[in-house]
């Protein structure tokens, strides 16, 4: 369902991706948060001429989803893909919301909305810095970087003005390597 098309929508059940097909989304499903090991190479593969994929897992209270989503996220932005963490609004004392669950009341035109309000994995990561640029360093070297060193030089840029622009500190001081 996913061959030859510049979007995707990786969602967590079987429900979920039932719900996007049938609201015109070409969506695939590890049919729980994230992807075995073992079919990364095969997601890769699918994905490869993919231009940008948007990851709508449950939104829980206990972050199963969310969790799911980054791993996955971090893996497929580390081979290049433009990777977009799609938050879909959990209402007051409601302690999950899924994609079924929330085609259900809304049209595909609502979820586009939050899609295109999305932001990508790395800019979630940066965003998550602590901004004290001592603390942020370790997690900059061990978790952002290695994400971005075979991207293209545009985009490691832009990443990299993020980072400077969180931290407040001068684009000379973001070191990647």
């Amino acid at each position: 369902t996913i061959r030859g098309v510049d979007e995707i929508i990786i969602t967590e059940g079987a429900p979920d991706w039932v719900s996007a097909v049938d609201h015109g989304f070409n969506a695939i499903s590890p049919v729980t948060v994230s992807f075995r090991e073992e079919d990364n190479e095969k997601l890769e593969r699918l994905t490869r001429h993919v231009k940008n994929i948007y990851i709508i897992n449950d939104n829980e209270e206990n972050d199963a989803g969310y969790n799911g989503a980054i791993k996955t996220g971090k893996y497929l932005t580390q081979k290049g893909r433009n990777v977009y963490l799609v938050e879909l609004p959990r209402p007051s004392g409601v302690g999950k919301i899924d994609l079924n669950e929330y085609l259900r009341d809304h049209t595909a035109d609502d979820l586009r909305k939050i899609m295109n309000e999305s932001k990508t994995v790395l800019e979630i990561l940066i965003s998550g810095l602590p901004d004290n640029f001592l603390k942020a360093q370790p997690i900059i070297k061990e978790e952002i970087a290695p994400l971005l060193v075979d991207l293209d030089e545009g985009i490691i840029q832009y990443y990299s003005n993020q980072i400077a622009k969180k931290l407040k500190i001068s684009i000379k001081m973001v070191n990647l390597e």
